[in-house]
């Protein structure tokens, strides 16, 4: 901008010292032709070599006042140009949104347009700031900037001249004014799309949740505690832990559903999953497995200890109470639980697999009972020895016309 003021400074003198040669030269040659050279130069005579070289003198006048007539028209049209490019320019910069600032090579801004002086809040009745006060993270990127990079874009937090915070989008070029090196930052206010993100972060966030938790009785579900056991399983292989699984079932759970409907069903299962939270420590996973199954995952610990834990719960389910809705009563529950151990060479599937003939063994022994899994038969058999759902179905009608009284078994260890 200042170049071209100088180019319009330059063409504008030049024009007025042209088109004062211009007149001279008119002047002199009109007078030459309307008198008669006698009257102009009586000394001379009109034969003389001096009355000649004068007529010559004149005449290339005359010949440089007409080029300079052009001339100065040329100019003064370029001069017209420029200043119709700079105010274009200037027109351009005050209308972009985004801020742009020139600074030197110490930081120090040299001028900004309309939107930069309205994002860092300048003043502009006072002097220019230096940038590293608006964006101290800017020294350490101008000579990353110098050395091979045209240009650079990155993000960071800026700060206004009136102490406001937000985040920033910058671009930085270099630019050369003669022997002295210019840097052009264009600079976007990115609050908005900063919280755009934070939006769909916190959205996406709470769908993973969502998707990973049952929605009945807000523990994760089987889906995250595969994931979690996979990985709890890795770090026992890593370090050498022990680990143990307890795979429990409320007892008798279609009796609930049918007699009391599925609103008592839904309560059991609410109760449940908060004894297994109770029980459970910060470091074990808990989760509902499915119907009414359920899993919690003891990390770093035994076999005697998991054991201990499962006569725990059953002891705790078995003392719950159940309010059924509309004072309709309470109702009692029980559960059986098998523990497995992990052992080096097992899968998390195969660990389910042993903790669930455990379980099977528990209903199988009379239900309300814990039993330990090396105890059991290799897991693989399971599925030859488990009966199907309509036999378990059968099993379970044939109880409820039998006894009202789910029975109570402890084992004796």
């Amino acid at each position: 901008q200042w170049r071209m003021a100088l180019r319009v400074c330059a063409a504008i003198v030049m024009g007025v010292a042209v088109a004062g040669m211009h007149y001279t030269g008119m002047a002199a040659a009109k007078l030459f032709v309307t008198k008669p050279l006698t009257e102009l130069m009586p000394p001379l005579g009109t034969n003389g070599p001096l009355a000649i070289a004068v007529v010559v003198v004149t005449l290339c006048l005359l010949i440089i006042s007409m080029l300079s007539v052009a001339f100065g028209r040329r100019l003064e049209s370029e001069a017209v140009r420029l200043q119709n490019t700079v105010f274009r320019y200037d027109q351009i910069l005050e209308s972009v949104p985004d801020g742009i600032l020139l600074i030197d090579d110490t930081l120090q801004i040299v001028d900004v347009n309309r939107a930069a002086a309205h994002l860092f809040q300048m003043d502009e009745q006072k002097s220019l700031p230096n940038l590293a006060e608006l964006l101290p993270e800017i020294g350490s990127l101008l000579p990353e900037s110098s050395n091979g990079r045209r240009e650079l874009f990155f993000e960071a937090e800026a700060s206004s001249s009136r102490g406001r915070r937000f985040p920033i989008e910058l671009s930085i070029s270099q630019l050369r004014d003669g022997e002295q090196r210019m840097v052009v930052v264009v600079c976007r206010d990115i609050s908005a799309r900063k919280r755009s993100e934070a939006h769909i972060q916190q959205l996406l966030h709470e769908n993973q949740r969502l998707a990973q938790t049952d929605s009945l009785t807000g523990l994760p579900n089987r889906r995250q505690i595969s994931e979690s056991l996979s990985s709890e399983i890795s770090r026992c292989k890593r370090y050498g832990h022990e680990l143990s699984l307890l795979l429990l079932d409320i007892d008798y759970f279609k009796r609930i559903n049918d007699t009391h409907g599925h609103a008592a069903g839904d309560q059991a299962l609410r109760v449940m999953a908060k004894i297994l939270r109770g029980i459970a420590r910060d470091s074990d996973l808990t989760c509902r497995y499915g119907g009414e199954e359920f899993v919690l995952v003891l990390p770093e610990t035994g076999i005697r200890q998991a054991a201990t834990v499962a006569e725990r719960l059953r002891e705790r389910v078995e003392g719950s109470e159940v309010h059924l809705q509309d004072g309709q009563g309470v109702l009692r529950m029980t559960c059986s639980v098998g523990v497995a151990p992990w052992s080096g060479n097992m899968h998390y599937d195969e660990l389910l697999d042993t903790a669930d003939a455990a379980l099977y063994k528990a209903k199988d022994s009379g239900r309300n009972r814990c039993v330990v899994a090396e105890h059991v038969a290799d897991p693989k058999q399971r599925s030859a020895e488990k009966p199907s759902e309509d036999e378990k179905n059968k099993k379970d009608r044939k109880g409820d016309q039998t006894t009202n009284v789910i029975p109570i078994d402890r084992p004796s260890s």
